[in-house]
């Protein structure tokens, strides 16, 4: 039970940082934001990959 409560806690953390991130992006000049955007996204995509990759390990 520990290791999904340690998750889940992991995956709110990561969500609010997603969104003070978003909220910041927001207030940049557009060319800036979408480079900012974009790197956010490719982060996002990096951690699902890591945790999906953490998963197929633990399996």
């Amino acid at each position: 039970m520990k290791p999904a409560n340690k998750n889940l806690s992991h995956h709110i953390q990561n969500n609010i940082f997603i969104e003070n991130e978003l909220n910041a992006i927001s207030k940049m000049p557009d060319s800036l934001a979408q480079r900012a955007f974009d790197l956010v996204e490719k982060t996002a995509e990096h951690r699902m990959q890591i945790d999906k990759e953490i998963i197929e390990l633990e399996r």
